[in-house]
């Protein structure tokens, strides 16, 4: 089973995702672009793979202050 409960925090430097697996913790400068509709937020790792974060699964504005930090970083809108 490839799918697993995450759980996410952020700050102004990083995003970080935990599960049972492990951790990661990925800079917002290192992602490649982002793109945000109404209901979800994808961060691009290159020009195909991206992770898909839900908004509903996140607190209300997390996705403003998000992408906030991803235009901070320099980090484009595709």
């Amino acid at each position: 089973m490839l799918q697993t409960e995450q759980r996410l925090q952020w700050d102004p430097k990083k995003l970080h995702f935990r599960s049972e697996r492990g951790e990661v913790h990925v800079s917002w400068k290192d992602y490649h672009r982002w793109a945000a509709d109404h209901t979800s937020l994808l961060l691009y790792q290159d020009d195909r793979a991206f992770y898909l974060l839900p908004l509903r699964c996140l607190p209300v504005g997390a996705g403003d202050t998000i992408i906030k930090y991803l235009c901070a970083a320099g980090v484009k809108e595709r």
